[in-house]
């Protein structure tokens, strides 16, 4: 890399999509419109801007990945900062944007042209492109052009992977009371009656809650991402994701009582011997309920959650947190098999 290609990176790597205060940022409407995560919608710009990069220091075209093609897609909206900043100022040649015309040669061509960028890459920047960001050609040209954009507010989006597992159980189990009655003189657990019964049902309404706590795991994804390193969780967002709003109010109490601005008197939070300065407005929301009773403790989770609410869903937004919609898809998850299991076999049975 010369000493004039990396003054371009350093400038494109510091270019602003917005001139001064923005209450919707770049990044938070690439990650609206994507449904991604806040932290990887940044990770993504990066990768776009480095693509970038790449197609101004090379004399071949040069073919971004679908998640960099959705941040290019929406940086041409911008078309006063794209146009004249980006390309005017920063890049001082244009960039466009010429999508395939279709057809079996256009697709080996931008297969083709796919592989030299990620080649291009670890070459340029001495590393291995992220793969959730860059995947191989083969995802980049076959799952990944199968996204569409859905309007969330009027469709549910659940993922296929955990619903399968949840058919592959229900066939499973709707073959098995196909077969078992006629096995002959076999194990037939529908000729069981009453006690001998519940000894096969019982097992199998385990072996369902395990299968139903796997399923919800299995939804809890996407795990941990290289950039989380990145984002330190502060005292308050790290006891909410430890228990809600309950444990949140509890660890606030814990700091006011231990810098002296709250005691305990009897049943009651009174106010302690400690002026309260510069502390969160978690802190601040208990300590406009002082003096509380223990009868009070309701009204102060209320306002502990309306201080926080805003807070919370960035939190769902980053991923850190599992949004209402995922949490009532896991809890069906979980006892699916079971009531499969209880109905399928255990009623008739039973009465």
């Amino acid at each position: 890399m010369t000493a004039e290609q990396g003054e371009l990176l350093r400038q494109i790597e510091a270019f602003q999509f917005e001139d001064g205060e923005c209450s919707l940022t770049f990044v938070a409407r690439l990650a609206r419109e994507n449904g991604w995560a806040r932290s990887y919608a940044e990770r993504v710009v990066r990768e776009y801007k480095r693509y970038v990069f790449l197609a101004m220091c090379s004399n071949v075209p040069r073919c971004p990945s679908e998640d960099v093609d959705a941040a290019w897609h929406l940086h041409l909206t911008y078309t006063r900062n794209y146009w004249k900043q980006f390309c005017g100022e920063i890049l001082r040649k244009p960039l466009h944007h010429e999508p395939t015309r279709g057809g079996r040669k256009e697709s080996e061509k931008h297969v083709a042209m796919y592989d030299k960028t990620l080649l291009a890459y670890r070459e340029t920047f001495g590393e291995l492109p992220p793969t959730d960001i860059w995947p191989p050609s083969a995802q980049r040209f076959g799952s990944d052009i199968q996204q569409r954009k859905v309007n969330s507010a009027a469709n549910w989006i659940i993922p296929k992977q955990p619903i399968q597992r949840v058919f592959q159980i229900t066939a499973a189990l709707v073959l098995a009371a196909i077969i078992l009655p006629g096995c002959g003189d076999g194990f037939n657990p529908f000729e069981l009656k009453g006690v001998e019964f519940l000894y096969f049902l019982v097992p199998a309404m385990v072996v369902a809650v395990v299968l139903g706590r796997m399923l919800r795991w299995a939804l809890r994804g996407p795990g941990p991402l290289p950039a989380d390193e990145d984002n330190p969780l502060t005292w308050e967002q790290a006891a909410y994701l430890a228990g809600g709003y309950p444990r949140l109010t509890s660890a606030a109490i814990a700091q006011l009582a231990r810098d002296n601005v709250v005691r305990v008197a009897g049943d009651s939070l009174e106010q302690g011997e400690t002026f309260a300065t510069n502390r969160s407005s978690v802190e601040e929301a208990i300590i406009k309920q002082l003096p509380i009773l223990k009868s009070d403790l309701k009204s102060v989770h209320d306002a502990v959650e309306a201080t926080f609410a805003h807070e919370a869903s960035r939190l769902e937004e980053d991923g850190f947190a599992i949004a209402k919609s995922q949490r009532l898809l896991a809890g069906i998850a979980s006892f699916m098999p079971l009531m499969i299991v209880i109905v399928g076999f255990g009623l008739p049975r039973l009465f």
